[in-house]
């Protein structure tokens, strides 16, 4: 995966540093300031017209503190007086915190606050932390989770001190918390463990009433009805990650996440708050971890969970190390969207999509890549969506339109079976605003009311070879060429590409008329590009687009078996390496 350090470029998570405000610590010396600013040239390669080629990236904001020289720029904890040690030198890749025991909470926080003009609208922020060294054997309760602390005053009104909140502010937390106790009864609360424990996701502060409380995010538990072995998924996962998008000047959403990727885990569980109720955000002033050390849990929380235990919850005790995963920032909106380009090299893969069906999602067992393995074949199909889909390129919007593309790259299955991965939700708009291939666009074109365009690769193992497809075919019956989008080549795609592993591909909109796919088998290859596709000839020109499009993986869908000699099941892999978007061309037109 060394090819991609060099070519990152714009996607590498390098912070920026500025003054520290009193109180707070740091670890290192402050890095020298980047060059935070695209210049004209760098924007029009990158982005879309419509971008300003002034404004800040606020991927450099991002931390996986990966370096082990304590540099943690652009982000600080405080207390100072209650940190007794935080470095990234003893667990490669996280923050290791742990606190003197004076009983207040520690937060992390940026250097400076975010002003709500500072970036393209909307944006996200996500928080990865791990509860290591806490909540083993019964002990201790603890609560550790996100903290944010948004602004509605004027930015001339906000202290020089970090340490200090503007007028007109408003806080939230949401922890996870580890509640242990001789008294504590199996209940709705724990999930019926009999263990004397309880794993919950709990809210508080003003900023929103919908995100106070419990969350009731669910957890298992394994063993006797007397005796649990473990627990896992949710609240109880060993991997701990919270999101923040900031929707627009009034609008926040919330989430949280339990678990890696896969089996088992409740998924993301999202709110919305509308703060229009303050007025309009004037700047994010915290956002980041924190860690509950006060009395919070035995003088507030029992109490509001209604605990009648004869002997009460005793606060969190100190010694215990926190650790910090990491803090990322994306944009999530038309005008930064390569944002939601992926290479996988760093373990987070929940920041930017969600999952559909049958698979186990991981990055760790390939390193640089996301694992999609999948339990044997299936009926079903494996699909992969950005959380910003939904959002559309209007090209009368794009003037002058200067192309788009998406591009991935993917090892297939090693196993003689038959899989098909495709782009998918390619969705097109004629000029009138209609789905093509929802009616009859054209005259003598046919009426698809189901029409999606599908293209990508299948591995047809009767026939011995690969082929290109545009479609979800039917193994048994061939591709409609009067489909409302029939993109051909000049000459059959060689097989010495189709049955490369890794496999790279390209889909282009071109302009308003013409869409084009491509492949190669290694990255320095020129493409073997198809002839451009003339959208007149069927529905007239595309009016928008969907932005982000999703990947799709099916495995012998039902036409053939899947396994192996007797009953041994297969359990097929496919490796993806990266998706890319991107407005411009990287071919000739």
């Amino acid at each position: 995966m060394d090819r991609r350090r060099v070519l990152k470029g714009i996607g590498s998570m390098i912070g920026f540093s500025s003054p520290v405000g009193v109180g707070l610590l740091r670890g290192g010396e402050p890095a020298e300031p980047p060059d935070v600013i695209l210049n004209a040239a760098e924007a029009a390669s990158a982005s879309n017209a419509s971008i300003d080629p002034g404004a800040l990236d606020i991927r450099k904001l991002s931390q996986h503190f990966k370096e082990s020289n304590d540099n943690i720029a652009p982000w600080m904890f405080f207390p100072r007086d209650n940190i007794q040690s935080l470095t990234t030198a003893t667990h490669p890749g996280y923050v290791t915190l742990r606190d003197a025991g004076k009983g207040t909470d520690i937060k992390g926080i940026l250097e400076k606050p975010i002003a709500i003009d500072e970036f393209p609208l909307p944006w996200e922020f996500h928080l990865g932390l791990a509860p290591t060294g806490y909540g083993c054997c019964g002990g201790d309760n603890w609560a550790m989770g996100l903290n944010l602390a948004v602004t509605f005053s004027d930015p001339s009104r906000w202290p020089e001190d970090r340490t200090e909140l503007p007028p007109e502010t408003h806080t939230l937390q949401v922890f996870v918390v580890h509640l242990s106790s001789p008294d504590l009864a199996a209940s709705e609360l724990n999930y019926y463990d009999p263990g004397h424990e309880a794993f919950l996701v709990y809210g508080r502060g003003d900023l929103g009433r919908e995100v106070v409380g419990n969350w009731k995010v669910p957890y298992l538990w394994q063993g006797y009805p007397t005796a649990p072995w473990d627990r896992t998924g949710g609240p109880a996962s060993l991997t701990l990650s919270f999101r923040v998008k900031v929707a627009s000047p009034t609008a926040l959403e919330i989430g949280f996440f339990g678990g890696m990727i896969g089996f088992p885990h409740p998924g993301w569980r999202m709110k919305t708050l509308d703060l229009s109720r303050f007025g309009k955000i004037t700047g994010i002033w915290e956002i980041g971890p924190i860690v509950s050390l006060d009395r919070w849990i035995p003088d507030v929380l029992a109490h509001d969970l209604g605990l009648s235990l004869k002997a009460p919850l005793q606060p969190p005790r100190p010694s215990g190390d926190f650790l910090v995963d990491y803090g990322i920032f994306f944009g999530t909106g038309l005008k930064n969207l390569e944002h939601m380009s992926d290479d996988f090299d760093d373990p987070v893969p929940l920041a930017k999509w969600y999952h559909e069906a049958k698979a186990i999602i991981e990055t760790f067992s390939h390193p640089g890549y996301l694992t999609a393995t999948f339990m044997g074949t299936s009926t079903d199909a494996w699909g992969m969506c950005s959380t910003a889909i939904g959002q559309l390129v209007e090209l009368k919007d794009s003037e002058p339109f200067s192309g788009y593309e998406m591009e991935i790259s993917y090892i297939p299955p090693d196993i003689e079976i038959p899989w098909n991965v495709y782009m998918s939700s390619i969705i097109l708009y004629d000029e009138r605003g209609r789905k093509v291939g929802a009616e009859n666009l054209a005259p003598g074109a046919e009426v698809h009311p189901d029409f999606n365009w599908h293209p990508g690769v299948m591995y047809v193992p009767r026939l011995g070879r690969h082929r290109f497809s545009n479609h979800t075919p039917d193994l048994d019956k061939e591709e409609n060429r009067n489909d409302p989008v029939f993109v051909e080549f000049a000459s059959e795609v060689p097989e010495s590409i189709l049955s490369h592993r890794p496999i790279f591909m390209l889909l282009q909109i071109i302009d308003s008329s013409h869409i084009r796919i491509g492949f190669k088998a290694n990255e320095l290859d020129p493409w073997f590009l198809s002839k451009p596709f003339d959208t007149t000839t069927r529905f007239g020109r595309i009016g928008k687009f969907l932005a982000h499009p999703c990947l799709t993986v099916t495995m012998s869908a039902g036409v053939e078996k899947g396994w192996g000699i007797g009953n041994y099941p297969h359990y097929p892999q496919v490796c993806l390496d990266y998706v890319r978007f991107r407005y411009g061309l990287s071919t000739e037109r």
